[in-house]
């Protein structure tokens, strides 16, 4: 189905698991988004939103870098992407749900390249492993926040 993230065609608690993954950073309100997504989750299902995060090395190579094709005569200047400072992102959490966790994912990895290099993508697996729920998370190149859906109010 085709349709816009800040409007789902679906009903109130329709799922037991929504996520969002390598699309909130390309829209322009992600609260919206993520308020969306709780609104067709079920009371007590979870809820999984990956943001990009603007204090990370992930995030230092691609300024450095500039920009880079993406499809046949577009490059990534010319689609939106927004990344989020660290303290945004908690913010994000909309009434409806409950953050239970706060995840951190490519944090020594600005290129996943590394990652199939033999001893060395090993190394940087466990790395990235290890720090993910730990503070070095700060610095990973996408957050993912796990919340859960409010229970629905006794009569």
């Amino acid at each position: 189905m085709r349709a816009d993230i800040r409007r789902r065609p679906f009903r109130d608690g329709a799922f037991d698991l929504v996520c969002s993954f390598k699309v909130l950073a390309h829209v322009p309100d992600p609260r919206r988004a993520v308020g969306e997504m709780a609104r067709v989750t079920r009371p007590g299902g979870l809820v999984f939103a990956e943001f990009y995060n603007r204090a990370s090395l992930r995030s230092l190579a691609r300024r450095i870098k500039g920009a880079r094709p993406v499809a046949d005569g577009t490059t990534d200047r010319e689609v939106y992407t927004r990344y989020n400072r660290w303290r945004e992102i908690p913010g994000m959490v909309p009434p409806l749900c409950r953050l239970e966790r706060v995840r951190g994912a490519r944090i020594w990895t600005p290129a996943p390249f590394i990652l199939r290099i033999p001893l060395l993508g090993r190394i940087v697996a466990a790395l990235e492993r290890a720090s993910a729920s730990g503070p070095l998370r700060r610095f990973a190149g996408f957050v993912i926040l796990e919340m859960r859906r409010a229970e629905a109010p006794r009569p």
